[in-house]
C-alpha cells in the first residue's frame, strides 16, 4: 500500500496543488513565520560574530607571547649576536626588561632598583629553579645591566640569559 493517493489528480499535499500554492503565498505573511526567520537570521550572524572573535582573540593570545610584547611595545632594541642558545622550558623563565633610560620593568609595572632584590627573593621562593631572561635595550648602559646582575647574584638566582636578536 502506498503513502500518497493513487487516482486523484491533486491531493491536498501534494506540491503541485493550487491549495498547497496559496498556502505558500500565505506562509510569508503568517507573523510566526517571520518570527521565525528573523530569529534564524539574527542567531546565524551572532554566531558568526562570536565565532570570529574567538579566532581573533586565539590567535592573539597564543601569537604573542610577553617577550614579544615586551620590545615591541616599549620599543626595545635588542642588540645582536652571531650564536643564539634556546632556553627549554621556556615556564621557568621570568622577564626582566632594561630600557635605555636605566629602568628595570617587570611585565607592565617599573620597579625600583632597590626593591628588586626583595622582589627576586620572592620569585625564588616560588620558583626555586627560575632562569631570569634580561631583555637590554641596545643603547642601555652596561652599569645598569651589572646592577642588575648583582641584584640577582644577592637573591641567589643562579639562572640567568639574555635575549638579543640574530645578525
Amino acid at each position: 500500500m502506498l503513502w500518497f493517493p493513487v487516482n486523484r489528480k491533486h491531493s491536498i499535499f501534494d506540491y503541485r496543488s493550487p491549495f498547497h500554492r496559496s498556502l505558500r503565498h500565505f506562509r510569508r505573511y503568517d507573523p510566526k513565520f517571520i518570527m521565525n526567520f528573523v530569529w534564524y537570521v539574527i542567531s546565524f550572524w551572532l554566531l558568526a560574530f562570536f565565532v570570529k572573535i574567538g579566532i581573533l582573540l586565539f590567535f592573539l593570545l597564543t601569537g604573542m607571547n610577553e617577550v614579544d610584547l615586551a620590545y615591541s611595545l616599549h620599543k626595545v632594541e635588542l642588540p645582536s649576536a652571531s650564536s643564539i642558545e634556546r632556553v627549554e622550558n621556556k615556564r621557568l623563565c621570568y622577564y626582566v626588561t632594561v630600557e635605555k633610560e636605566g629602568k628595570y620593568r617587570i611585565g607592565k609595572y617599573y620597579i625600583e632598583s632597590d626593591l628588586l632584590q626583595i622582589h627576586f627573593q620572592n620569585v625564588r621562593l616560588g620558583l626555586p629553579n627560575v632562569i631570569v631572561c634580561i631583555i637590554a635595550d641596545k643603547d642601555c648602559k652596561m652599569r645598569n645591566i651589572n646592577k642588575l646582575i648583582t641584584i640577582l647574584r644577592k637573591s641567589s638566582i643562579q639562572r640567568v640569559s639574555f635575549y638579543f636578536k640574530r645578525m
